[in-house]
């Protein structure tokens, strides 16, 4: 259950995201070095609209071998502001 956030309305979202990826750098300063990207998202999907009320919602994310875990957050559709968060790491 999201906590009430002043009434606003918000955007749920999940965003799935990536083990780390190790990438050899072919051009610019750093070709030739060997660069690690963490919690990269390969995923973001809008999951529904939330105005603050408690509740609870389901939520399913595909996953796959190459994935880490995931979030979910809710974001005030104005400000840009994330007000709640949530999150899921594969073991």
């Amino acid at each position: 259950t999201l906590p009430v956030v002043n009434g606003k309305d918000m955007d749920l979202w999940l965003a799935v995201y990536d083990k780390p990826h190790e990438l050899s750098i072919a051009e610019g300063r750093n070709k030739g070095k060997k660069l690690a990207y963490y919690n990269i998202a390969s995923q973001l999907n809008h999951i529904g609209q939330w105005s603050g009320e408690a509740r609870t919602q389901d939520v399913q994310a595909v996953l796959n071998k190459e994935n880490a875990g995931f979030v979910v957050f809710a974001q005030d559709r104005n400000s840009g502001q994330v007000h709640a968060m949530g999150h899921y790491k594969l073991q």
